[in-house]
């Protein structure tokens, strides 16, 4: 059996398990094919979400998008500037993302222990994310920091040209904002998430990426990178 590259981009923190999708969802809106879920997480008065929709584009296209995370500000809602560093494995990465507001609310940054599983053989890919409390990025005095936040991708083969998507979030923004503005705010983040994914996963370069593309090959590479950078 092929040996799978494991990349963690959504990693579920300690105090909010990985979620798979389970739980008591209500549907809060579909729009373009694209349907929005929340679900109430103990503990917290904000909600979790949701959003599924069907890519026309293989799998293997949807595993060069989410591992170019330099292009994530072209399409992740509200993510205007992300970087990776950090890296302990080939694939195991630390991200730093920070995320525009509307005036007079400050932009929010973050600093994530990323992960993911693409098994290609199996026709999966499941990444992770959690945020790190510590100060490993200094803080920025015209940012607020979340400290609290974790999310799931969870791709899925259902044809050689067709991948079945699934985004589940959840965060606290920190700072002065009532709770109910959040989760009203944030329902349309998996939507255009999504509706962003959908358009990345149509460009050539990607495409073309993808027909090379060699997990033990990419795997191989980046511990040799990550190895230098030691």
């Amino acid at each position: 059996m092929k040996k799978f590259l494991c990349a963690m981009l959504f990693l579920a923190s300690t105090a909010f398990p990985a979620q798979d999708g389970s739980g008591d969802w209500r549907l809060l809106v579909e729009k373009k094919d694209i349907r929005i879920y929340a679900n109430r997480v103990a503990g917290s008065p904000i909600d979790e979400l949701k959003g599924e929709c069907v890519l026309d584009a293989p799998l293997e296209v949807v595993a060069q998008v989410m591992l170019d995370v330099a292009s994530y500000p072209g399409w992740v809602a509200d993510c205007v500037e992300a970087r990776k560093f950090g890296c302990s494995t080939a694939t195991s990465c630390l991200l730093y993302f920070t995320l525009g507001m509307p005036w007079p609310v400050l932009d929010r940054d973050i600093v994530l222990q990323s992960s993911t599983e693409i098994c290609l053989d199996q026709g999966t890919i499941i990444g992770r994310v959690t945020a790190l409390s510590e100060k490993i990025v200094p803080e920025h005095k015209r940012r607020v920091r979340i400290t609290s936040m974790y999310g799931t991708w969870i791709f899925k083969r259902l044809s050689p040209e067709k991948t079945d998507a699934t985004f589940i979030c959840w965060a606290d923004p920190g700072g002065f904002i009532p709770t109910f503005i959040i989760n009203i705010a944030s329902r349309d983040i998996p939507y255009r998430t999504l509706r962003g994914l959908r358009e990345m996963v149509k460009k050539e370069e990607y495409i073309t990426a993808s027909r090379n593309f060699n997990i033990e090959t990419f795997e191989k590479d980046g511990e040799e990178t990550s190895k230098n950078e030691k």
